[in-house]
C-alpha cells in the first residue's frame, strides 16, 4: 500500500540532507513550493515524472522513494510494487468506465502487445559467494526494463567491488554491500536483453579488499523465480515438488537435507547429542533465524543468528554454585572491536554457519 505520509517523510529528509529549501527543490524539478509542501505533509502523491526527477536529484532509486525508505529487501520490492501495480490497475478501470469503445479497443491492443513483450521477463535470482572467508548473500531481481541487486558480505571491507570477468562495474568503499537498480536507458550496468544478461550473469565476481590483502569470489547466481506461468496457479494445483520449492526457496540446502520439517512451528528443526551435551538447532522460515541451544552440565548457551542482517545474540546460563549467572551479549557482527565477541562470532561461524548454512 503506497503511504503518502511516509513518502512525503523520506522527500523531506533527503531534501534536508541537501540542505535545500522546499522553493529550491521545487525549482529544480519544476514545481511550486507548494507542491513540494503538500508531498511533504502527506497530501499529495508527487507525479511518476516528479519522482524520476527527485531520484535523479538525490541518487535513490523510484523504488524507494514509493517504498518511503531505501529498500534493502526483495519482500519491501515487492510489495511497492504491487502497490504501484494494483494504483495503475485502479486508474485503468476509471479509463474504461469513462471511455468509448474505440478507446477500450485501444487499451485491449495495447495490453496485448505489453503481454507479448513482457511474459516470462520477471526473474528472481539467489546470489552466493564461493568464499570460506567470508559470508556473501544477495538478491538480483531482473525484468524487461529494470535490474534490481542486492549483494551483501557479513565483514566491512576498505573496497568491496562487482567485477565482470577483469572489469570492475561497481565498487564501494568502507562498506559491506553493493547495491543498485538500473533501468533501460539509465544507469545501466548489466545487459536486459536475456541472453546476453544470462551469460553477463554467469561470469560476475566480488573482489574484497581488506588490510592489504584482495580476494576475488566467483559469485553463483541460481534463479528460484520466473513468471512463466500463462495462467495463475493456486497453490492446491500445484505439486508437492513445486510447493516445496516455493515455501523454502530461500532455505539453505543443507538444512532442507539434514533437518527434519516441524509444520507447527514452520521451521527446520534437528537435535544432535554430544559427550555431557545435547545441541538443539532451529531454522525459523519466517523469519530467516537459526537458533541453536547447547545442552551442557553445567551451562545452557543460546544463540540466535539473523541470516538477513547477519548478526548474533549469545545468551548464557551458567549454575556454579547451583547459583545462576547469566551473561547476555547482542548484536555480535563479524568485525566487533570487542576481542571476546570476535572469539564467539568466530566459533558460532566455524561450527555452525559454515556447517549449515554456506
Amino acid at each position: 500500500m503506497i503511504d503518502n505520509d511516509k513518502i512525503g517523510s523520506y522527500i523531506k529528509e533527503l531534501r534536508t540532507k541537501k540542505n535545500l529549501t522546499q522553493e529550491e527543490l521545487g525549482n529544480m524539478i519544476y514545481v511550486s513550493r507548494q507542491a513540494v509542501s503538500n508531498w511533504e505533509r502527506g497530501i499529495d502523491v508527487p507525479t511518476i515524472d516528479n519522482v524520476k526527477d527527485i531520484g535523479k536529484i538525490f541518487d535513490v532509486s523510484i523504488i524507494d522513494i514509493y517504498a518511503g525508505e531505501m529498500v534493502k529487501d526483495i519482500k519491501t520490492l515487492n510489495d511497492v510494487i504491487h502497490s504501484l501495480i494494483t494504483l495503475e490497475i485502479k486508474k485503468s478501470k476509471k479509463i474504461l468506465i469513462i471511455s468509448s469503445f474505440i478507446i477500450f479497443i485501444l487499451i485491449v491492443m495495447f495490453l496485448t502487445y505489453y503481454f507479448i513483450t513482457y511474459y516470462n521477463n520477471i526473474s528472481v535470482y539467489n546470489i552466493k559467494g564461493d568464499s570460506t572467508k567470508y559470508d556473501i548473500n544477495g538478491i538480483l531481481n531482473k525484468s524487461v526494463n529494470n535490474v534490481y541487486m542486492n549483494l551483501v558480505t557479513d565483514q566491512v571491507s576498505d573496497r568491496i567491488c562487482l567485477v565482470h570477468n577483469e572489469d570492475e562495474i561497481l565498487c564501494q568503499s568502507d562498506s559491506n554491500y553493493i547495491m543498485f537498480n538500473q533501468y533501460n536507458g539509465y544507469n545501466e550496468i548489466l545487459p536486459l536483453d536475456n541472453k546476453s544478461f544470462n551469460e553477463y550473469i554467469a561470469n560476475l565476481f566480488l573482489t574484497i579488499e581488506k588490510d592489504n590483502n584482495k580476494e576475488k569470489i566467483k559469485l553463483d547466481i541460481m534463479n528460484f523465480y520466473q513468471n512463466d506461468n500463462l495462467l495463475k496457479k493456486n497453490l492446491d494445483d500445484v505439486n508437492n515438488d513445486e510447493k516445496y520449492k516455493l515455501e523454502f526457496a530461500n532455505v539453505p540446502e543443507k538444512i532442507k537435507k539434514e533437518f527434519q520439517y516441524k509444520k507447527e512451528e514452520n521451521a527446520f528443526y534437528l537435535k544432535k547429542y554430544g559427550e555431557n551435551q545435547s545441541v538443539e538447532m532451529f531454522y525459523f522460515i519466517d523469519s530467516n533465524t537459526f537458533d541453536v541451544t547447547i545442552n551442557n552440565v553445567n551451562e545452557i548457551i543460546k544463540w540466535t543468528y539473523d541470516n538477513v542482517d547477519y548478526y548474533i545474540n549469545y545468551y548464557c546460563v551458567v549454575n556454579k554454585n547451583r547459583k545462576n549467572k547469566i551473561i547476555e551479549l547482542r548484536n555480535i557482527y563479524s568485525n566487533n572491536k570487542d576481542k571476546k565477541k570476535n572469539e564467539l562470532y568466530k566459533y558460532f561461524k566455524e561450527n555452525y554457519i559454515d556447517k549449515y548454512l554456506n
